[in-house]
């Protein structure tokens, strides 16, 4: 009896592993469901969230596409007025160039002139200082002997 004692229990572990697998079986089979209906859903939302990144970063192009070409055109009015203005400008000045020129040469040949007077004035200047000291020098001794000879001069007026 032992052995078929021993037979049934080996029956038994088989029939328990066999049960055992087959909710091992079915859970993994739940698990895999789980997930791969998990991924169906992740690659569901991962889809509409790229879309929608694509629709805005497509819009946010036309942005700044329309943008640039708004800029573009600015830029090309700007640089279109900037020449004009300075065609206009060179135009008016054109007229005044040989003047500024000729101007300029005879500023130059009077500022040389004015120059060389003053050096002459100063020159004059120190030479009229001189004349001067002399003159002074001179009117002196001419006071120091007409006072000498007023005094002679008037005693002999005194007699007369």
């Amino acid at each position: 009896m032992e052995y078929a004692d021993l037979e049934k229990e080996k029956q038994m572990i088989y029939q328990n592993r066999q049960v055992l697998y087959q909710t091992f079986i079915g859970d993994v089979e739940n698990v895999m469901l789980t997930q791969n209906h998990n991924f169906d859903k992740y690659k569901i939302e991962s889809a509409n969230q790229q879309a929608g990144e694509k629709a805005y970063i497509e819009e946010k192009t036309k942005e700044l596409q329309y943008n640039r070409n708004h800029i573009d055109l600015d830029l090309k009015h700007i640089n279109e007025e900037t020449n004009t203005v300075t065609e206009n400008m060179n135009k008016q000045i054109k007229d005044y160039v040989g003047d500024q020129q000729e101007l300029s040469a005879r500023k130059t040949e009077l500022e040389t002139i004015v120059e060389r007077i003053r050096r002459e004035l100063q020159e004059k200047e120190e030479e009229l200082a001189e004349v001067t000291k002399n003159f002074n020098k001179v009117n002196t001794k001419i006071n120091s002997i007409t006072s000498k000879f007023d005094d002679q001069l008037s005693k002999i007026q005194k007699k007369r």
